[in-house]
């Protein structure tokens, strides 16, 4: 099982290397040593159709 896993995840790497995509103003790279794909953060509520819509700000919940 983990070397089907490992397998898989390599696929994935090589995949996305090889074929960059454009995720707005935001361009995630990897590399054989960079997995993460970006150090940026970016708070999002995904709504029912499956789209995303930015946070533009948080707001407390009273009691918490």
């Amino acid at each position: 099982m983990v070397e089907a896993l490992r397998r898989v995840r390599e696929k994935l790497l090589s995949t996305i290397n090889a074929s960059p995509f454009d995720l707005g103003d935001v361009m995630p790279s990897y590399g054989p040593d960079k997995n993460q794909g970006s150090d940026q953060v970016f708070f999002t509520i995904m709504r029912a159709d499956g789209s995303f819509k930015p946070l533009v700000r948080l707001i407390k919940i009273a009691g918490q």
